[in-house]
C-alpha cells in the first residue's frame, strides 16, 4: 500500500472517530439534562470543543455559549478567589473558542462580548465592584449597600492569598448575593453587551486580541460604538495559538521571552532584544 493511501485512510479513520465522538457527546446531553452539573458542562464543552477543532462554527456555537453561560453561574458561586481562578480559567479558553465561532460566522458583537466575558472577568468583578453606583438604592436600603461593598472589598482581599476560613467563604457569598438583590439597576455587570465595553472617552479605544488553533483576529472597539463592522476588524487567520507560543516560548534568544530575560545579559542584549521585536512586528506587518 502506498504511502499516500495510508495517510488517506488515516485520515478517514479520524475523522470517522471524531464524528462519532460528537455523536456520543450529543447523547450525553440528552442524559444530563440538568442545567448546572458537571457532566453537562463537560459533554458541552467537549462537544463545542471537537466541533471548533473540525471546523464546524455554526454548529460549534450553542454548547459553547450554553457551556460559557454555566461557567458564568459556577464563576458567580464561588467564593473563594482560588475557586474563581478556577472557573475563570476553565471559561477562559471556552470564550476564546466561542468568540472565534462567531467572528468566523459574522457574528461581530457577539464575538466581542464573548471574549470579554472570559479575558478579564476576574478584573472586572472587582472593578465592578469598586465603581457599584448606588445612588439608585432606596434610600433607606443605601447604607446597607454601602456596607455590603466594603464587606465584599475586605473579605475578597483576604482570599487573595489563597487561604480562606469556610466562615469566610460562606460570608462572601451571602454578601455578592444580597448585594446583588439590593442594587436597583446593576448596569456594570460584565456581561451586558457591546454597550458595557464601548463606554469609554471620546479619544479612547480597546484593542482585543483573539488568538486560536483556527487563526487569530484583533477587535478594535470604539468609544459610543453601537455596533461591530467590518472596519472594526483586523483578521489574522495564519496568526495561530501555535504561531504565538513560538514567538513567546522559543527556547533561543529569538523568542519574546527569552530575549527579554537576556536583555542585561551582556552589552548585546538589549539589541537582541529590539531585534527580536522588530521581527515578531515585521512578520505582522507582511501578514
Amino acid at each position: 500500500m502506498s504511502r499516500r493511501r495510508r495517510e488517506i485512510l488515516a485520515a478517514s479513520a479520524e475523522s470517522a472517530v471524531r464524528a462519532y465522538a460528537a455523536k456520543c457527546y450529543a447523547n450525553c446531553l440528552a442524559v444530563f439534562s440538568c442545567p448546572d452539573s458537571r457532566e453537562r458542562f463537560t459533554a458541552l464543552s467537549e462537544l463545542g470543543s471537537l466541533l471548533f477543532a473540525e471546523g464546524h462554527p455554526a454548529e460549534a456555537i450553542a454548547p459553547l455559549e450554553e457551556a460559557v453561560d454555566i461557567g458564568g453561574r459556577r464563576f458567580e458561586q464561588s467564593g473563594s478567589m482560588p475557586a474563581r481562578r478556577v472557573a475563570v480559567s476553565v471559561m477562559e479558553g471556552l470564550s476564546r473558542k466561542l468568540a472565534y465561532c462567531c467572528f468566523e460566522t459574522d457574528r461581530l458583537d457577539t464575538a466581542v462580548t464573548a471574549l470579554d466575558r472570559g479575558k478579564g472577568r476576574l478584573l472586572y468583578d472587582s472593578l465592578r465592584l469598586r465603581l457599584t453606583d448606588i445612588s439608585s438604592v432606596d434610600a433607606r436600603r443605601r447604607p446597607q449597600a454601602a456596607a455590603l461593598v466594603e464587606e465584599i472589598r475586605r473579605l475578597e482581599s483576604s482570599g487573595y492569598g489563597g487561604m480562606d476560613f469556610i466562615e469566610d467563604v460562606q460570608r462572601l457569598i451571602e454578601a455578592r448575593r444580597t448585594l446583588q438583590e439590593v442594587l436597583a439597576d446593576d448596569r456594570r455587570r460584565g456581561d451586558g453587551g457591546l454597550g458595557t465595553l464601548s463606554g469609554l472617552p471620546p479619544d479612547a479605544a480597546i484593542v482585543m486580541p483573539l488568538f486560536s488553533q483556527r487563526g487569530g483576529v484583533v477587535f478594535l472597539v470604539n468609544s459610543g460604538l453601537t455596533a461591530m463592522t467590518g472596519r472594526h476588524v483586523v483578521p489574522l487567520p495564519s496568526l495561530t495559538s501555535e504561531v504565538v507560543g513560538r514567538w513567546l516560548l522559543a527556547e533561543d534568544e529569538s523568542g519574546w521571552f527569552s530575549a527579554f530575560a537576556g536583555r542585561e545579559k551582556d552589552d548585546q542584549g538589549a539589541q537582541r532584544f529590539e531585534d527580536a521585536i522588530a521581527r515578531m512586528c515585521a512578520t505582522l506587518w507582511d501578514g
